[in-house]
């Protein structure tokens, strides 16, 4: 009968891992989604910044479904093109269509190959993606809280008895 008791008495604290999992996928949504910017600061040195003209709007040729852009830009000198895929830079403000400026990141060692600078603060996808990683953490954060108090009064049980 005291069995009984106490179990009820006890309430079980949701689990941790499903939300480290979730924690875990937010971070590497966000990290796909800026995954050039990525690339560009863990390299910092091998990348220079210029300026893109987009020559044509285009697609895939596969699926005729995935936005590309042509870029032309010059780099020491020469002239160098380059296919873009086009999907999230939407997402930063930066338009595909013809004649367009842009920011590019140019590989010194290799500048047939560019990264189109996509800002940050600007995707709004980022900034909800910013706002629930802080409200997973916090929960995290107060369950573990509640897991300790638990413990701590399991324990205090136990020494009275």
């Amino acid at each position: 009968m005291q069995k009984k008791e106490r179990k009820q008495r006890v309430r079980k604290t949701p689990p941790l891992l499903p939300r480290l999992v979730i924690l875990f996928f937010l971070l590497m949504v966000l990290l796909f989604m800026n995954i050039d910017m990525c690339s560009r600061i863990l390299n910092y040195g091998s990348y220079e910044k210029t300026t893109a003209t987009i020559v044509a709007k285009k697609t895939d040729g596969f699926l005729l479904l995935i936005p590309m852009a042509a870029l032309s830009y010059q780099y020491e000198g020469t002239e160098y093109k380059e296919d873009k895929f086009f999907i999230l830079p939407h997402l930063f403000g930066i338009s595909n269509e013809a004649g367009q400026q842009i920011t590019i990141y140019v590989n010194k060692t290799s500048p047939n190959y560019c990264l189109i600078q996509q800002p940050f603060y600007k995707n709004v996808v980022n900034w909800i993606l910013l706002l629930l990683l802080g409200v997973w953490i916090h929960n995290i954060i107060k369950l573990h809280k509640k897991k300790k108090e638990a413990t701590h009064e399991s324990q205090m049980e136990r020494m009275e008895k």
